[in-house]
């Protein structure tokens, strides 16, 4: 934004000389291309503003959809690296039934 922002003075500066070319000229001078190209050069440039600030919406959507997700996302691996270091640490099946059941009433 900041490029296009720098580039404002220059495209006014354009529109006054070329306004001033147009006013100054002779009576039968034909400034009509000269009006088409400054029209031309400002529809252009409306488009391309219009262009960047609709850019600039989307990406700052983007950033707050970013946010967001980051958000959600940090507690689902806090929650994920506690279970893997639980189920990491726990000790093998036991190959008695009881033993066996007793661990799985652990996990409930």
């Amino acid at each position: 934004r900041e490029q296009i922002d720098s580039i404002q003075p220059k495209l006014q500066h354009v529109n006054a000389v070329g306004q001033g070319l147009i006013q100054s000229a002779a009576k039968h001078t034909d400034t009509q291309a000269l009006e088409h190209d400054l029209e031309a050069t400002n529809l252009r440039w409306n488009s391309l503003n219009k262009r960047v600030a609709e850019r600039i919406a989307q990406l700052q959507e983007a950033l707050l959809h970013c946010g967001k997700f980051q958000d959600a996302l940090e507690p689902l691996l806090s929650w994920l690296s506690d279970t893997e270091e639980l189920i990491a640490n726990q000790k093998p099946p036991s190959a008695e039934y009881r033993v066996v059941k007793a661990q799985i009433q652990e996990q409930k």
